[in-house]
């Protein structure tokens, strides 16, 4: 008779990884035209256009990746997050390689952006900001209308390296601040659940909920000077009008993705929907996934 704690004692020299998997695709992020990262478990892959995969890797311990964000500062880096863990892995040509080990916070990351420093924006709503290394904290700033639990948000880049904060609470509501000053700018308001996912693009901003709508509200700045990245204090004077309620899925809406023309909206439903932003009207709605919920998406 041969003991579970002898078998286990003889086994201690054994190592054991995944080789396949069958959970959803939480994270998603283009490599050029050529090669796509997607964050499935705590796993990433590497793909080729035609959806085969190159390499994979295991990035984190036990948390879930549900972050890919492309260092603005070197090609190939990408920082990637999951739950409170970070990391940060290279693309060399069709190879994954991890660059910085797993580094853990003491609170969920729910966006990145790394510039010289690199911020994180957490669940309580509080910005932190790290070395490139991930090794040493700067410092870490909080919103002046006080701490609140957040469900997602997004870090956007301004001409300078002080990114404008958009918070998604857990009571439906947006909140625009300054990372240097803490101030609130813009409180976004008309969803009946918690916020899902935040995204921006060239002065549009779109929220989903668990409401099971998106709402798209646009950004007036006083300065007419086009620039790719917006100052600090264009957003001090801005002003957010809210555009359009998209009402198309039947459950939660997790992602939505913008273009100058169109938003597309995912989530539990497994739909995926093209709406106007002009007219606020649906364009295309397919199902994807045979049913199951669309949890990522991203552009070419």
């Amino acid at each position: 008779f041969t003991s579970t704690r002898e078998i286990l004692e003889g086994c201690s020299d054994i190592k054991m990884s995944s080789t396949w998997s069958n959970v959803p695709i939480t994270c998603l992020a283009w490599v050029g035209h050529n090669h796509l990262l997607a964050g499935q478990g705590q796993v990433l892959l590497l793909l080729d256009d035609k959806g085969e995969v190159l390499d994979r890797l295991e990035v984190f311990r036990g948390s879930t990746l549900h972050g890919l964000v492309e260092d603005k500062r070197e090609m190939g880096r990408w920082v990637v997050t999951g739950s409170k863990s970070c990391a940060v892995i290279k693309v060399k040509e069709n190879k994954l390689c991890v660059d910085v080990e797993e580094t853990v916070l003491s609170d969920w990351i729910l966006h990145c952006l790394v510039l010289d420093t690199v911020y994180m924006l957490t669940a309580h709503n509080r910005l932190v900001m790290l070395d490139r290394d991930l090794s040493s904290r700067h410092s870490s700033i909080e919103a002046k209308s006080g701490p609140c639990i957040l469900y997602s948000g997004m870090i956007v880049e301004t001409d300078l390296d002080l990114p404008m904060v958009m918070a998604g609470t857990v009571t439906g509501e947006v909140l625009v601040w300054r990372s240097d000053t803490g101030e609130e700018l813009h409180r976004l308001t008309g969803h009946d659940g918690v916020i899902f996912s935040v995204n921006y693009n060239n002065g549009t901003i779109c929220s989903t909920s668990d409401d099971r709508s998106a709402r798209v509200y646009k950004v007036t700045f006083t300065n007419m000077a086009k620039s790719e990245h917006r100052s600090i204090a264009d957003w001090s004077t801005a002003t957010a009008t809210f555009m359009h309620s998209f009402h198309g899925h039947v459950a939660r809406v997790f992602r939505s993705l913008l273009s100058n023309t169109t938003v597309m909206t995912v989530g539990e439903d497994g739909k995926v929907i093209n709406w106007s932003l002009e007219s606020g009207t649906m364009l295309r709605s397919c199902l994807a996934n045979s049913g199951s919920a669309v949890w990522s998406l991203a552009r070419v």
